[in-house]
């Protein structure tokens, strides 16, 4: 069975924001990253040891389940009010999840 490397998206904190909302798409060459892609609201995740909020892929379903392809990220923030803030950044992503084939030829030899 492959092992599935650990993926994790971070980023810097907003001050003023609540929450964040991640958006998410397969990346389309030529075409701009909208609010009509894939949101999931994943409020405040914790911050790693550099200060920045950190989001492993396995901790969101929604990331978890995805197939292998190239993926557009964004983060917008949001404030108790339901104000969001724009993207800031839209980082694409490739995701390769196959892993190298079977070993072969392996052999034990007495010296």
């Amino acid at each position: 069975m492959p092992k599935i490397v650990s993926r994790k998206l971070r980023w810097d904190p907003l001050p003023g924001a609540d929450g964040f909302n991640l958006y998410y798409g397969p990346t389309e060459p030529g075409m701009q990253f909208n609010y009509d892609s894939t949101k999931v609201d994943v409020k405040a995740p914790p911050l790693d040891a550099d200060g920045k909020h950190v989001l492993f892929f396995k901790d969101v379903p929604e990331l978890a389940a995805l197939p292998e392809g190239t993926y557009d990220f964004a983060v917008t923030g949001y404030d108790n009010a339901g104000n969001e803030g724009d993207f800031a950044e839209v980082e694409a992503v490739p995701l390769d999840l196959t892993a190298p084939g079977t070993v072969t030829g392996l052999e034990v030899v007495a010296e």
